[in-house]
């Protein structure tokens, strides 16, 4: 069958071999004015203010991928742990956990044209939107309210100009076709047994790592 855009941002798949596979997560936090919600998968950079946010841009390093977050929450009068920040309800500042290890793997779909077995190698950015919706329209970025999951793509469409291409400030690396992992012996063309792994349609899904990350980059914010 050709690929369907089903989207579910990074989705965190192991890690590079020879790491030490932790799982842990780093503990970060979101400025309690912060009414963008973020998502479970959703790429998210540092600010100056030592918060992160939701990431937007493909030009500027991001500091992980979004896991989960807690706070106290005003209508429920405890502490509540979300796979996602709603933009608001909370008392104090948000903690929240995003995994930034230089060596994580993502899996991530395609948001237009395939990514071919040539851009294994290439770096990537990602298509994303603000806001959130209990029902979003697949493609537009958002992220699902109900399930709290990242509506996060590879921009292979060259949206938000993060198309695969050897620029060195892109944030993802491409490892492989998600198709090697599913389809053996056929890495060129992938195959029509499972969503994402057909190379001949659109919004087929990679396997990435981080490029341009703040854990390996020796510039600070």
């Amino acid at each position: 069958m050709a690929n369907v855009l089903t989207p579910f941002g990074f989705q965190h798949v192991g890690y590079m071999e020879g790491v030490t596979p932790s799982y842990g997560f780093r503990k970060r936090r979101i400025a309690l004015g912060n009414t963008n919600p973020i998502f479970h998968g959703d790429p998210v950079v540092s600010l100056s203010t030592g918060y992160i946010a939701q990431a937007s841009s493909n030009t500027v390093q991001v500091a992980g991928v979004f896991e989960s977050c807690e706070y106290v929450s005003v209508s429920q009068q405890r502490k509540i742990r979300s796979w996602y920040w709603p933009g608001s309800d909370a008392q104090f500042d948000v903690d929240c956990y995003i995994i930034d290890a230089a060596g994580a793997y993502f899996k991530a779909q395609a948001n237009g044209i395939p990514i071919l077995l040539t851009s294994v190698g290439n770096n990537v950015g990602f298509f994303i939107a603000t806001g959130g919706s209990t029902a979003p329209v697949a493609g537009s970025g958002q992220g699902n309210t109900v399930n709290q999951i990242s509506g996060s793509l590879l921009d292979s469409a060259n949206t938000n100009g993060g198309q695969p291409a050897t620029t060195a400030t892109l944030p993802f690396r491409i490892v492989r076709l998600f198709s090697d992992d599913m389809v053996v012996g056929n890495p060129a063309l992938g195959g029509t047994q499972f969503n994402g792994a057909d190379q001949n349609t659109n919004f087929n899904m990679a396997i990435v790592t981080f490029n341009n990350v703040d854990s390996k980059s020796l510039t600070g914010i």
